[in-house]
């Protein structure tokens, strides 16, 4: 029976931004932000786990003409581990039959801590007029290309993953916004592409805390699976819900089951204190 792959992951940002009230750009932000991410996935008949924190700082500069551009920089640190009690090795058969107290791997750690480094680029571009909004940016993870093997070897590393995305809102209507949205990872002989697109439709537009809208889309990761997707944002609340149905070989592994992901957000608002400023979410 497949051991299921099990993932929990929570964060939190804080924009501590200053709104340019004297622009004739709608009130542009500019300034700091601060984040920190908690991951923890385990799978596996061996448990193999990762337990990670991460810190993350961005700054935020207006470029004018509707463009901000925001450079960011995350450090943090995890635990790899995993528990080799239900593992079996070649070596524990004799050629007859299966020996399972004999020739078992050796491994030197079966803890392993990692210090990780990682940055990243956002251009985002929306004016005031409009909900029609745009983002294109980089990020490159294990810059410092941590160890993270399970055996006292320097030459085996971590290596460093580069990831490119794309993401749009193109207002239609007044009620109706076309999602688009392109994502390229690529580490060390491994690519991951995925591209995706859906509608969101306002049961209640305008800008939060009023908004009501739902959202609905479908996702392909070439060569390994097809992702249908939904979400619900109800005022400063956004629920979403997705499910993976693989169409790659690996689908002998899980049986034909897919992957069912739900995140919840909730956006903590605090209406401006002086002049409020026209900008469409």
């Amino acid at each position: 029976m497949p051991v299921p792959y099990n993932t929990i992951s929570v964060s939190a940002e804080k924009n501590l931004s200053k709104v340019l009230y004297n622009s004739p750009d709608c009130c542009p932000p500019k300034g700091f932000s601060v984040g920190a991410l908690f991951n923890y996935d385990v799978a596996g008949d061996a448990n193999l786990s990762l337990t990670q924190l991460e810190i993350s700082v961005a700054h935020t500069s207006w470029l004018g003409g509707g463009f901000t551009l925001t450079p960011g920089l995350m450090i943090g640190g995890g635990q790899r581990s995993f528990d080799p009690v239900n593992l079996f090795f070649d070596n524990q058969f004799n050629g007859k039959e299966f020996e399972p107290n004999s020739g078992e791997e050796n491994f030197e750690d079966e803890t392993k801590f990692l210090f990780d480094i990682s940055g990243g680029l956002n251009l985002h571009y929306q004016t005031c007029q409009s909900r029609t909004s745009f983002d294109i940016g980089t990020g490159i993870f294990h810059l410092n290309r941590p160890k993270a093997n399970f055996y006292n070897d320097w030459e085996i590393r971590l290596p460093s993953r580069l990831s490119i995305y794309g993401l749009g809102i193109i207002q239609l209507t007044g009620k109706v916004d076309l999602l688009i949205n392109a994502l390229g990872q690529f580490q060390g002989p491994y690519t991951e592409v995925l591209l995706g697109g859906g509608g969101r439709f306002y049961l209640k537009p305008g800008s939060r805390p009023g908004r009501t809208a739902i959202d609905v889309g479908l996702g392909y990761r070439l060569e390994d699976a097809v992702i249908l997707n939904a979400g619900l944002n109800y005022k400063m609340w956004q629920f979403g819900l997705s499910y993976d149905i693989n169409t790659s070989g690996f689908e002998r592994a899980t049986n034909g089951n897919g992957g069912l992901e739900f995140s919840l957000g909730y956006i903590i608002h605090k209406p401006l204190p002086a002049k409020v400023c026209p900008i469409q979410y």
